[in-house]
Order: structure tokens, then C-alpha cells, then sequence
């Protein structure tokens, strides 16, 4: 198809598609944020933000809390932030998703259709069915 000998495709689309994840990639920042879940004690695990516990679990369910329950666990290393990502360039993202989708584009057409016929095949299942029946 296109006038393109698929191995090349095949590798066109591998560059499209590396570039484009690259690109993807770079568009997007990842920063921590004050986020964050934290154990307050035995029973009951808070939904932080910052100081502030915004809902509270236990074992019987959960409920808004107001309040800064969250200040003690803070800086603790029990506290499970919450990554916040930005995308900083969003033509570069875009450019990504495009160059992506045309390398998958690309992979399908470089697959090479098959050249056994429907005899090549009935002769395979009879080898097939022979080898089993001899082990």
C-alpha cells in the first residue's frame, strides 16, 4: 500500500509513534501537591488538603470534616500524596496524539497479508493431527 515495501512502513511507524509518545510526554508536568491521604489514627484515615481533613473514613463509613485534623500528619511519611499533572504545552501534546494515531495507522498497513493457500493449510492441520496421534 502507498507504494511503501511494508518493512519500511513497519519502521516508519515505530519513528512516528516513539516521537509521538516523546512528544506526549513532554507536554505534561507532573507536581506534587498537599493532597494527600493520611492515617489520623487507628480507625480512621482522612482525605487532607494541606491541614485541612476534607472527608473522613472509619469502619462503619465516612463524612465531610472541617477543621485542620491533617496539621499533625503533615509532614509525616504516612501521608500518600496525590500527583497533579498540567499540561503545560498543549500544542506539543496534540502533535503527539496526531503523530501516535498515524504510526498505528502505519502499523496496520505494513502487516503483510499471508501466502499460504486454503491446500497449504488442510496439508499443516493433517501434519498437525499426525504428529499428535504419534505422541
Amino acid at each position: 500500500m502507498f507504494g511503501i515495501p511494508s518493512h519500511r512502513m513497519a519502521i516508519c511507524s515505530a519513528i512516528l509513534n516513539l516521537v509521538g509518545a516523546f512528544f506526549v510526554f513532554c507536554s505534561f508536568q507532573a507536581a506534587p501537591s498537599k493532597f494527600g491521604l493520611a492515617p489520623l489514627n487507628e480507625r480512621e484515615t482522612a482525605l487532607c488538603g494541606g491541614d485541612n481533613a476534607l472527608i473522613i473514613w472509619w469502619d462503619s463509613g465516612f463524612s465531610m470534616a472541617n477543621g485542620n485534623r491533617c496539621a499533625a500528619v503533615e509532614n509525616s511519611n504516612a501521608v500518600s500524596r496525590i500527583a497533579v499533572v498540567t499540561l503545560d504545552f498543549p500544542r506539543l501534546g496534540l502533535m503527539g496524539w496526531a503523530l501516535l494515531f498515524v504510526g498505528f495507522i502505519l502499523q496496520i498497513f505494513s502487516i503483510e497479508p499471508s501466502v499460504l493457500t486454503k491446500e497449504d493449510l488442510k496439508t499443516i492441520r493433517k501434519a498437525r493431527r499426525l504428529l499428535a496421534g504419534l505422541q
